[in-house]
């Protein structure tokens, strides 16, 4: 985007008056925003199997807070509380659920309020920062519209019968996985034969399409989908087609996914195997995160078709509630 005029810039700054440079960063802002914009636009034209183009990398260009505009969760707790969609949110929105569950480092800032999902997280926040407003609104998931039309859903399901959705263990901008692929298509394949699915859709993240991880799926005649890129503000919305394409959702990680799963309504396998992350990544010997683990493996680490109150209960606890009000008034 413009990359090459960066080093010009740079190379000229020191001679320029502060007024030239506040003027310059103005326009290249509003001349980056637009073309980001365009991106956006441009990727509504693809459904959730046309993961290659859905994958590219893209820049983000916005005025929110660190990691707001992820996913788009900033304009979801503005169209929920009801905010001006064009003026920055004045609070902290956690991108995901965190992981280990003691993990501050995304909310230490001097920001007074913070939203996350489960009342789990909600009080262990308020206790650390008595000061601080920490709001629980339960799984993002459930603010968003389907990306695709109830139309397109009904009829590439019907096409699909009864399908296995699969999320992978995935990378991130500073963090690549490694993990016995082959092992995961072993289970991939018991399930699938074991309990009759004509389907298997594979949800890779972006990350791990650009670094060629669908083959192994698609080898085996595996469907790949994925929800896009962390900065398509439609992420959620494609996320939630996905879902709704599905019977039953497996992975092997513990990640968001899990919880939004139950509140879409759709049963989940959690399939533990050795995942190891290379760069920046939550130390998995922290005893929370042991102890959260452990949790996952009692109350999803059977294979079953159907939610359980207990699995529901657990799920709320940690991800939030789902059956209430959509519009949230009642919690701000």
């Amino acid at each position: 985007m413009y990359d090459w005029l960066h080093p010009i810039y740079l190379r000229i700054k020191p001679w320029l008056p502060t007024c030239l440079i506040n003027a310059v960063k103005k326009i290249y802002f509003q001349v980056s925003l637009r073309i980001y914009k365009r991106e956006v636009e441009k990727r509504k034209r693809y459904s959730v199997f046309d993961y290659v183009q859905l994958a590219e990398d893209m820049s983000l260009v916005t005025r929110e807070y660190g990691y707001n505009a992820f996913y788009g969760t900033a304009d979801m707790i503005k169209y929920i509380r009801q905010l001006p969609l064009d003026q920055p949110l004045d609070g902290i929105v956690e991108h995901g659920f965190c992981l280990p569950p003691d993990d501050i480092s995304e909310v230490d800032k001097p920001k007074k309020t913070i939203y996350v999902m489960g009342s789990v997280r909600q009080k262990f926040l308020q206790k650390r920062f008595p000061d601080k407003k920490i709001y629980s609104v339960g799984p993002y998931i459930q603010y968003m519209a389907p990306f695709h039309s109830a139309t397109w859903i009904q009829t590439h399901k019907k096409q699909m019968g009864k399908t296995l959705l699969v999320f992978p263990s995935h990378s991130t901008h500073h963090v690549s996985m490694e993990f016995c692929v082959d092992s995961l298509l072993d289970e991939i394949e018991r399930i699938r034969k074991k309990y009759d699915f004509q389907t298997v859709l594979v949800c890779l993240y972006w990350k791990d399409i650009l670094l060629h991880l669908d083959s192994p799926f698609s080898a085996k005649g595996y469907k790949i989908v994925t929800a896009g890129h962390i900065y398509d503000p439609q992420f959620l919305c494609r996320l939630k087609s996905i879902f709704l394409l599905a019977d039953v959702a497996m992975g092997n990680a513990l990640g968001t996914n899990i919880g939004y799963s139950i509140a879409m309504g759709v049963p989940y396998y959690f399939y533990d195997m050795p995942v190891q992350y290379r760069g920046e990544h939550v130390d998995e010997s922290n005893k929370e995160m042991v102890a959260f683990k452990a949790l996952i493996q009692k109350y999803l680490g059977e294979y079953r078709e159907n939610i359980t109150p207990e699995i529901q209960a657990f799920i709320e606890a940690y991800w939030g509630s789902w059956t209430v009000d959509t519009k949230r008034k009642k919690i701000f």
